[in-house]
């Protein structure tokens, strides 16, 4: 009788979404409820890092950085090669990732250098992107309510035109006329499944994170390394 392929438990969930979506909130949910679930352990990451380029990243947008949108791209790509051991752990939950490069660089970098970096065969590609498409005004009154010193994509207009293009992506794949066509690009940027969520602004981040939960359930049968890290950890006899 043959047997089935043991495979390692490991898996990439990215949670993208527009400023003030609930990115932080809901993907730290996310990862204790796996954590929970699965009793093994899932790491957290951020893009930015908290590590010193993502340092310089935040410091960057504190300072008004979305003048020189293109620099920051490419200190966001620095800051992924400097952090690939963690994006590289078994299990990881991702706040934001490579669909925010494409939405927000689309137009903006010089298209091969941006592809190039896009397709940097270093970076993972996601398992799983989960978009938040939460609505306009509850973006901006979120990101309006932030303690501290307001980044420069935080202010109304830039989330209005930002969301925009986060769901143009999303929907079409493209951003601008510009599109993704190479199979792995698109795979880079949109992972091998999509969970679209639409919370409500009074929405509790528990019941947000057990929608996602019942989502990625039904795409086991889909993923044998995503089913995997989705199932209970066996103890040691």
């Amino acid at each position: 009788m043959s047997r089935l392929p043991i495979v390692d438990p490991q898996a990439l969930i990215v949670v993208e979404g527009p400023d003030g979506c609930g990115k932080t909130t809901i993907s730290t949910v996310l990862r204790d409820a796996l954590q929970a679930k699965t009793l093994r352990l899932w790491t957290r990451v951020a893009d930015p890092s908290s590590g010193p380029v993502g340092q310089v990243i935040r410091n960057f947008l504190l300072a008004g950085g979305s003048s020189d949108l293109q620099a920051l791209g490419y200190l966001f790509f620095a800051d992924r090669i400097h952090e690939l051991p963690r994006w590289w752990l078994p299990c990881v939950v991702a706040d934001r990732y490579l669909l925010s490069t494409w939405v927000y660089q689309a137009g903006v970098m010089p298209d091969d250098i941006l592809l190039a970096a896009i397709g940097d065969i270093r970076l993972r590609a996601p398992d799983v992107v989960v978009l938040l498409d939460v609505d306009e005004p509850t973006c901006i009154a979120r990101s309006a309510s932030r303690r501290g010193t307001p980044e420069c994509f935080d202010g109304a207009a830039a989330i209005v035109r930002n969301r925009a293009r986060y769901l143009e992506a999303w929907q079409t794949g493209g951003i601008g006329g510009r599109c993704l066509t190479d199979p792995r690009l698109r795979q880079s940027v949109y992972g091998d499944h999509q969970i679209h969520i639409r919370p409500r602004a009074d929405a509790d981040p528990h019941a947000v994170v057990q929608h996602i939960l019942e989502k990625l359930d039904q795409l086991e049968s889909k993923s044998p390394a995503l089913a995997a890290a989705l199932a209970p950890e066996l103890p040691i006899a």
